[in-house]
This record gives C-alpha cells, structure tokens and sequence, in this order.
C-alpha cells in the first residue's frame, strides 16, 4: 500500500503527529505489513489499510490501482475530521497499567449540541517497547482509577459510579471519589463486582433521553413496557450486580429532564461537593426499589405537570414535531392535501417551509382515500 499524509503514535487525524515510516509504501495490499507499520495499528493486510483510512490517511490499494489501469483511485475527502481528545488509564492494584481507553472527537455536532465522539481501547504491546496494541480481547475488565477506589472503600468513604471517564475526572476535581467501567452503558462485568465488596456506593445514571430504533426513528421499550432509557437501564443494571457484595448501594439522579446530561454536566453547572453530598443525603434512593413510573403514552402524572420535560424536537419549526402526533384539520376541499404535500416535499428536500427550517428525513405520504388523485396534485 501508499500511504500519503502524517499520522501519530495515536492515531490521530491527517495533518497531526509524525510521518509513517519510510518502508511504509512498499507493501502490497494483501501482504503482512512491516513491524515499524504494527506499532502504530498493530493490524495486517486489509485490516490495517481500512484502520489507516478510517482515520484520515490516503492509502493506495495498488490492486485496485492496477484494476484502474494503473491510475490512482479517485476518494472522496472525509467530511469530518477527529482528533484524540483524552486518554485514561486503567490500571491493576498496584498502579501497573494494563490499558486505556481514548476518547476522540470529530467536528461534526449532535443534535444535542455536543460534538460527536468515539472511543477506542489500547494496551501497551509487550513486543514493540512505547507502542501500543489495540487488540484488548481477553485482558480482564477494571474498575477506572482501581487504586484509589480501594483507598476510598478501605477508608469507609462513599464511591461515586459515573457512566464515564470523562465525568468521573470532573468528581474527582471536587475531591469526590469516582469510578466507572470501560466501554460506556451496559459494559459493567461481572469481574468488576468483588472490587466493591463493603463499599458505599452510589450510582449516577446519565440522563439520556428514550432510546430510538436506527432504522426508523421510533421509541424503543423494553418487553414488559417500559421505555429503554439508556443512562438509567444501565444504573440499574450496576445495582443489580452490586446489591449484596457492596455494604450499601444507592441511586441518585443528578438531572430529570431527558436531556443527554450527566454528572460532568452538572459540575460545570456549578455543583459541588457539599451539594452533591446534600443530595445525597435528601433524594438518593436505596436500592433495591421500583423504577419510576413513565407512560408508554407518555402520560405526565399530576403531580409532575410542573416539572420540566424533553423539549421538543421540531421537523417544522415552531409546527409540527417528531416523534408526536399532529392533526391538519379544515372543511373539504380547502386545500389541506396540497399543504401536507408541499410540507413533507419541504422536509425530504431539507428546505424552509414557509420561512421555519425544517429536519431534512425521509417521508412517507399514505393517501387514507383518492390516492389515484396525488400525482394530479403534484403535477405528475
């Protein structure tokens, strides 16, 4: 393969970090790839090349340029750039590292504001001294910051679970010890119970709005009715897994409102340590308890008609809504095909509707009665 461009120890995208190495360009797609070139992917062949151009590195398949008559491929440039933005290190009990988990970021914003970010696992590679190796398949899983967890419980301290590392490091900047686990929701082990034996511990679930189905965007929920909630089914599964090996296991949630927050959040909001012991001392719950009660309807319980809730998340500015069911309604024959028409052309193509933006998505339009009459009105 030719590589072109710089790349890092980390990988890290085009334009950062050091040249690759000289031999670099003189391996074929398909053939091992050189030593000098595994400490930086610690892959081969294909494998490598897809690592290499997944991170921004042109990378020439000379097969496909010899299919190509011996021109070079045409790529289209990625539309996002990421860079490494944070590692973590996890290591043994005696401080020994055994892995990290890097936390990359791209340009490109979410729907939430926040840029969109990806992680990925690395050990040191025992057979290239200051490299690394991504395969981390069978090394046992640890709790973040082990050490000092194990100082925090020796002393009786309370433990803070966050869902991740990033909120954990804003605790810790209150003097609040904190862990989590590697890998985000759902990713607690079983081989990272008995590291809490006798502890105080309690969890702080993210605040994630209702999962969605990728392909269609509807509400997910799980089997017995209840909305899968990402940050809380997680909470609760940490819980479950701790109730009768840690001495006390509580929940406490830092925000209600649905809106991807977590205890990072809430730190830059200005919370504290005294606040946050406060807090726990007033509304933390003792597991184990019933879940709080949300409608699959997504009725609000009267004593909640005040409280804030999930904004809305507009396909019409100021109109009409995802996720929710809107009504047109006017006499016969006043037009109200020809506006829902124009409006679901309007969000396909990702255009103004009468001057309110709209969410660019696919539509279906279902013709209830006189569907023979739509091409007609769409001048087809």
């Amino acid at each position: 393969m030719v590589a072109q461009g710089w790349i890092g120890l980390n990988p890290l995208p085009l334009g950062a970090g050091l040249p690759l190495p000289q031999d670099a360009g003189a391996v074929a797609c398909g053939a091992e790839c050189t030593v000098a070139n595994r400490r930086w992917c610690g892959l081969k062949g294909r494998a490598a090349i897809d690592f290499l151009r997944e991170r921004g590195v042109q990378v020439e398949d000379e097969v496909a340029r010899a299919a190509n008559g011996g021109q070079p491929q045409q790529r289209r440039a990625p539309q996002a750039r990421e860079r490494l933005i944070a590692t973590y290190d996890y290591t043994d009990e005696f401080g020994a590292l055994v892995y990290q988990v890097c936390r990359y970021e791209s340009d490109q914003v979410t729907g939430d504001g926040k840029r969109e970010k990806r992680f990925a696992q690395r050990r040191p590679d025992p057979n290239e001294p200051g490299g690394w190796s991504w395969k981390v398949q069978g090394l046992r899983p640890l709790p973040y910051r082990l050490p000092e967890l194990q100082e925090a419980i020796a002393q009786g301290s309370m433990v803070f679970i966050a869902e991740g590392e990033k909120a954990v490091e804003a605790l810790r900047e209150m003097g609040v010890p904190a862990t989590c686990n590697s890998g985000g929701a759902g990713k607690f082990s079983d081989a990272l119970v008995e590291h809490f034996r006798g502890a105080h511990v309690v969890i702080l679930p993210d605040d994630d709005p209702q999962a969605r189905n990728t392909s269609d965007g509807s509400l997910r929920f799980h089997a017995d009715g209840r909305p899968m909630l990402p940050g809380w089914d997680h909470a609760c599964m940490v819980a479950s897994e701790l109730q009768g090996v840690a001495a006390s296991v509580r929940v406490l949630e830092l925000f209600k409102r649905q809106r991807k927050e977590d205890a990072y959040d809430w730190a830059q909001q200005g919370g504290t340590a005294d606040a946050l012991y406060d807090l726990v001392e007033r509304e933390a719950r003792a597991w184990p308890f019933e879940p709080p009660f949300v409608s699959k309807f997504q009725a609000i319980p009267w004593d909640e008609l005040d409280a804030s809730g999930p904004e809305h998340e507009w396909l019409v500015k100021g109109m009409l809504t995802r996720g929710e069911r809107s009504m047109m309604v006017g006499p016969s024959q006043s037009g109200k095909s020809f506006v829902a028409i124009d409006m679901a052309l309007s969000i396909a193509r990702g255009v103004e509707y009468f001057g309110r933006k709209t969410l660019r998505g696919g539509v279906v339009y279902q013709a209830g009665e006189g569907g023979r009459s739509i091409s007609s009105r769409t001048g087809g």
